[in-house]
Formats: structure tokens, sequence, C-alpha cells
């Protein structure tokens, strides 16, 4: 080789969808919550929550906000919602979808899971909302 460095990924275990489940992040001192889906264990998940908003509030550029944010801090809780085996994470995302779409109320959730941004558009008349103010 001409000095070229060969970088390897570390080997990583396929996801296993087997693990599927659909949790909800709430507060005590907030009426909304956050409903997601992971195939980690639910602290581990609620961890990755809390160190995105910490990188996030540090002004980290590459950190993207996640409305799961307003919940986190003393008190939240991530509570199991359903578990959902099954084969892959498009599989696991409309079922997430499906539930966010059944709990509209209160919810921190800027997307439908498992719904594409058009159809996400479309649903929720934003492309109206964007013609009317943006006259």
């Amino acid at each position: 080789m001409s000095g070229q460095q060969v970088v390897t990924k570390p080997n990583r275990p396929k996801p296993d969808y087997k693990l599927g489940k659909i949790y909800r992040i709430t507060n005590p001192n907030n009426t909304k919550y956050y409903i997601g889906s992971t195939i980690l264990s639910l602290e581990k998940r609620l961890e990755q929550h809390t160190r995105a908003k910490a990188s996030f509030d540090k002004g980290n550029k590459s950190a993207k906000k996640l409305a799961s944010f307003e919940l986190l801090g003393e008190g939240c809780n991530i509570e199991l919602l359903k578990n959902y085996p099954c084969k892959n994470r498009t599989a696991l995302q409309k079922e997430e979808g499906e539930l966010i779409r059944n709990h509209k109320e209160n919810i921190t959730n800027f997307f439908v899971a498992g719904v594409s941004l058009h159809d996400w558009f479309k649903a929720y008349g934003v492309m109206k909302m964007i013609k009317k103010n943006f006259k």
C-alpha cells in the first residue's frame, strides 16, 4: 500500500429487532410526552436522549434538537408502552407512528415515525399553513 491507512469499522452486532419496544418519556412538571422506539434497554435509550440534549445545550453544531428535550431533566421518566418484536427498523417505526397518531394530544414529537416527510406535510396541512403565512 502506498502510505494509505485502511480504516475498518468495529464489528458491530446486527440490530436485533426482536427486542423492539415502544416507549414514552414523561416529566411530572409537564403535561406533554414523547413517544419513541428502540431495540436498546429503556435506560440506555434515555441516556442517549440525555447525552444528545447535553451536547445540543453546549452548542455542538452537529447535535440535532430532539422533540424529547423539553421533557428531560429532573423527574423525567421513561416507560414501556409495548414490546414490539419485529423484523426490521421500518416495521418498528411504523408501529411507533401508529401510537403517535393515536395519541396526538400532548405529544412533543416533531414528526410521525414511519411516515414520509411528504405524507406528513400532506396529513397535517403544513403546506397550506406555509403558503398562508408566507404570501
